[in-house]
């Protein structure tokens, strides 16, 4: 899958992005609860896969500099629509930029974040792992948020419908695609 169909993808689903994840309300504020202890006014965070900005927002909103990136336009559009609905924009340096590509980015970063498997979609993590390093500041934050090889409620709905054969099999693959904006993305789940 290459970044222009994922980001193809994504470009279609990002006007109702935040509604489908509207039911995730819960883990979501699991996640602003750990970075409003890792993140104070002033410090400066790269967002990681970004979307339509839900944490960038969260993270500007205390006085956080926050650079998201995700390789949709249409996310990226969305993100900055709602900065400046929330005249955060000089707080949120949105950029349309593919994860490949963050080794060019400046280093000193206080935290990098990542949230709702926006990782996922990479099959090998390395690069990721040795460009965020160099990123991020001595005794900055990493914090991600990625897809387990299985989830609970999609194995108890598949056992729930009688599908026993292919609950058992659920997460055997480090691959699977989900519908994403009507075409499948490859998901991988690291370990």
């Amino acid at each position: 899958m290459t970044a222009q169909e994922t980001a193809s993808a994504y470009d279609a689903l990002a006007p109702a992005y935040d509604q489908q994840l509207a039911g995730d309300q819960w883990m979501r504020a699991v996640l602003w609860s750990r970075y409003a202890r890792l993140f104070r006014s002033g410090q400066w965070v790269l967002d990681v896969s970004c979307g339509t900005g839900i944490d960038a927002l969260f993270l500007a909103s205390r006085g956080i500099r926050v650079t998201g990136i995700d390789v949709s336009e249409g996310m990226i559009a969305q993100l900055q629509a709602k900065a400046a609905g929330e005249l955060l924009s000089g707080m949120i340096d949105a950029r349309v930029m593919d994860l490949a590509e963050i080794g060019g980015l400046p280093n000193g970063f206080d935290g990098i974040i990542s949230a709702f498997a926006g990782l996922s979609t990479t099959p090998n993590l390395a690069t990721f792992a040795a460009d965020a390093a160099r990123l991020l500041r001595p005794g900055g934050h990493i914090m991600l948020h990625m897809l387990n090889r299985t989830s609970l409620w999609e194995w108890l709905g598949k056992v729930k419908r009688g599908d026993l054969a292919m609950a058992r099999h659920l997460g055997s693959s480090g691959e699977r695609d989900f519908v994403i904006g009507g075409r499948a993305i490859r998901r991988h789940s690291q370990g």
